[in-house]
């Protein structure tokens, strides 16, 4: 199933989850799409690993879960530090374990400086290029950022490259976390603006640890509204206390989003699935 085709009618909820590293996170993540398969996700993405790190068992991983699910995955591939012949080579993987949808990603620029000397990709956007010229036959995905790229110089260069992402083929956006839906808000309106058309997806992290979230917020780049964070932290010793504020402020969040006309939510679950079940059983009523 092609995941372009879910959008416009009724919102999209998904899901992302990581590859697991052994047979305890296997079975982890197994009862986690298990608790949330009631849920019906329109899609589960399945995420690449920093530097490709956990590029072959992304595949497997998203073939097992609609094998066992039913589920529809969306395969992260992440071309930085990898030839053309290695990317080929990936999406032939893909196309051959019947998988039909790609989120393309730069990734992570290698610390290793041998590895980008290598690396035939600068943007994701060269990476849509390829899929799109090539015969493989599948719907293209790509990230955006509400708060703007980490490394991009200010908000008009990193809508540039955006658009430039688009019209090399992109199907569906879907953002980077936020805490905050202005943000959110104004991509909408400043892609629109320059006539980025297809749906964007806004992406969730429900908080559940306090020092969880303060590593996403340092590490990606994001803000959190100064009293949402105020309460975390007063609540930090007290995780039940840290679970419902955090989920609150994504039910919040979600309900906003929607109202005003989001394509839907995309859940980063971290592998577990209470915070996102929780926060679906309110938004779905």
């Amino acid at each position: 199933m092609r995941i372009s085709s879910l959008f416009g009618q009724s919102p999209v909820f998904s899901l992302e989850v990581c590859p697991p590293k052994n047979e305890a996170e296997q079975a982890r993540l197994w009862e986690t799409l298990g608790s949330l398969e009631s849920c019906n996700p329109g899609f589960v993405s399945v995420t690449y690993g920093a530097g490709g790190s956990t590029r072959s068992q992304t595949i497997v991983t998203a073939s097992e879960i609609k094998r066992t699910f039913g589920l529809e995955p969306l395969v992260h591939l992440a071309c930085i530090g990898h030839t053309m012949a290695e990317v080929r080579e990936l999406l032939n993987g893909i196309q051959a374990a019947g998988l039909e949808n790609i989120l393309c990603l730069r990734g992570d620029r290698p610390h290793e400086h041998s590895a980008l000397e290598t690396c035939e990709f600068s943007f994701a956007s060269d990476l849509v290029r390829l899929v799109r010229g090539g015969s493989w036959p599948v719907d293209v995905g790509g990230a955006c950022y509400p708060e703007c790229h980490s490394e991009s110089i200010g908000v008009d260069t990193d809508l540039r490259h955006l658009k430039l992402k688009v019209e090399a083929g992109v199907d569906f956006l879907i953002t980077q976390l936020f805490f905050d839906n202005r943000h959110y808000f104004d991509l909408v309106r400043r892609a629109r603006a320059v006539g980025i058309l297809v749906p964007i997806v806004p992406g969730i992290l429900p908080v559940t640890h306090v020092t969880t979230a303060e590593r996403f917020i340092s590490f990606c780049g994001v803000s959190a509204p100064p009293e949402f964070m105020a309460t975390l932290a007063r609540h930090r010793h007290e995780p039940e206390a840290v679970f419902e504020i955090g989920v609150k402020h994504a039910v919040e969040q979600c309900q906003g989003l929607l109202e005003a006309g989001a394509p839907g939510i995309h859940f980063f679950t971290l592998n577990r699935a209470r915070a996102t079940k929780a926060i679906l059983e309110v938004i779905k009523k």
